[in-house]
């Protein structure tokens, strides 16, 4: 089960613009077969303002804090009916909570997603992951609690930490497993990268890494396995790659990592390859040593990466013309 928040309109603070798209992103994740695998029925993407949409007054801006908590709790809720009819079924409960937003790090706390109902004056229309993992996991209803959360998380230590709405409720004992990734350390800023320019369309960072790493670039080479235990070196050292003079930005990841949470496998026999494209008006296709189609670059990303396994393809242009040839052996980088 996963809740998914995005939120770009702050009527009382600064609009952004990758939250919502990052989260779609995430979203689709979850839902792929290949992916999280989730049934879309168990996805809950709160609804957010959209960007066009004329929006003066805060309290008119969507979500509140009081949307998330629903959206939170009905999935705890549930859970529980599930674990109910069918205990062994626990140790299958996950959970996931991603959250995009503008973030801060509150006194007593470890990181925020102001909602969109915060102000200057209203700070404390937050969702403050520590208390929310706390409360979840005393509950018990979930094996495995997943957040990962692309925000900022500069020091704002006069600020409430939000606390969850709904009662307090302690469950059976039980080893309940948890991850969190941050985007940031602490008092440090999340960034952004405009990807098209012409639509301003925006990416997170953390989120684009993340992506990356589960979908199968933080494997590992020997087991293929995707897990916590991965997820955290891969993501470091991807951000790192991504900064640039003042944009410097290091995740931070915090959970069970000595029996971690697995998201997946990836075949060892299969790897990243990145088109790094001078056209992209252009469809190109990737035929392997059969003259079999293996995949497509295509859409309007300038960089656009896919998975395939180890093999020797050669581009060729809808038009019959032919392009480079390349050979998959690893990660691979290839201009076409």
């Amino acid at each position: 089960m996963a809740v998914v928040v995005g939120i770009n309109r702050y009527p009382g603070l600064t609009d952004l613009r990758s939250a919502r798209q990052d989260a779609q992103r995430f979203a689709e994740w979850l839902v792929a077969v290949d992916g999280g695998g989730l049934h879309p029925d168990n996805v809950r993407k709160v609804e957010a303002t959209g960007d066009e949409a004329p929006l003066d007054d805060p309290f008119n801006a969507r979500p509140m804090k009081v949307h998330i908590d629903h959206a939170i709790q009905e999935l705890e809720q549930r859970a529980a009916i599930v674990v109910r009819q069918r205990p062994d079924l626990w140790k299958q409960t996950r959970i996931y909570v991603y959250l995009a937003g503008h973030g801060f790090l509150p006194f007593g706390g470890r990181g925020a997603l102001l909602t969109a109902e915060a102000t200057a004056n209203l700070p404390g229309a937050n969702i403050e992951v520590e208390r929310y993992v706390e409360r979840l996991r005393a509950a018990t209803e979930f094996h495995e609690i997943v957040v990962f959360m692309d925000c900022c998380r500069d020091f704002a230590i006069t600020v409430p930490a939000g606390e969850p709405t709904w009662h307090l409720k302690q469950g059976v004992r039980k080893p309940v497993k948890t991850l969190v990734g941050f985007a940031a350390t602490a008092g440090d800023p999340a960034f952004a990268v405009v990807r098209r320019k012409d639509s301003g369309e925006s990416r997170g960072w953390f989120t684009a890494s993340l992506l990356r790493a589960l979908r199968g670039d933080a494997a590992d080479p020997e087991t293929g396995l995707i897990s916590a235990v991965q997820l955290a070196p891969f993501l470091e050292c991807d951000l790192v790659a991504r900064s640039r003079p003042g944009m410097r930005q290091i995740p931070e990841m915090i959970g069970t990592m000595t029996d971690p949470i697995v998201f997946g496998r990836r075949s060892r026999s299969e790897f990243p390859v990145r088109f790094h494209r001078a056209d992209v008006g252009v469809e190109l296709l990737i035929l392997d040593g059969n003259l079999e189609t293996a995949g497509r670059v295509k859409g309007p990303d300038p960089t656009v990466e896919l998975h395939l396994p180890q093999a020797r393809y050669q581009l060729v242009a809808q038009d019959g013309r032919s392009g480079s040839v390349f050979t998959v052996n690893g990660a691979t980088d290839v201009s076409c």
